[in-house]
């Protein structure tokens, strides 16, 4: 038996790249939408990022969930203690109509040498010593938010202009 291979895509081609550095305090994921806005960039995806964040910073790792319709979902913010260094973070700019959102995930290593990674929300990662973050504009398609009837999540979903 044959699995069938399932997917959503448009065809683009990649725009102006732009290059942000995020001061000590300022919110990852909004100051990522803020440099987009002040570009003019309403559909992308971050290419890099490296930095620190300030101790309390919050993510959400993936975990089982029998209520979902795909028996997967998401764990409670989870806090991680004492500053931490982000070793690497890619993410999808999706035009949200009169706001964008950020799908980032990032992988951390701690004080302790621990490594984690998770998605990154808004509001929960400040920026600590810095924030370097490459933003890759799409150009000739779009990246929607959108529900995804089959999982029950919303996601990124790739749509031609």
């Amino acid at each position: 038996m044959t699995e069938q291979t399932r997917f959503v895509s448009a065809m683009g081609k990649t725009g102006r790249v732009v290059a942000v550095r995020l001061n000590k305090g300022t919110d990852l994921v909004q100051g990522v939408i803020d440099a987009c806005k002040k570009h003019g960039i309403r559909s992308g995806w971050i290419s890099s990022m490296i930095g620190s964040l300030q101790d309390g910073a919050q993510y959400v790792a993936i975990a089982m969930d029998p209520k979902a319709k795909t028996g997967v979902g998401f764990t409670e913010r989870k806090t991680i203690n004492g500053p931490v260094e982000i070793l690497s973070g890619q993410g999808m700019i999706a035009d949200r109509g009169d706001d964008l959102f950020v799908h980032l995930h990032a992988v951390f290593v701690g004080l302790d040498g621990k490594v984690i990674g998770g998605h990154v929300e808004r509001g929960f990662a400040k920026a600590l010593n810095t924030l370097e973050v490459v933003i890759v504009e799409l150009e000739d398609a779009v990246i929607k938010r959108e529900l995804d009837e089959e999982t029950g999540y919303t996601v990124c979903m790739p749509r031609p202009l």
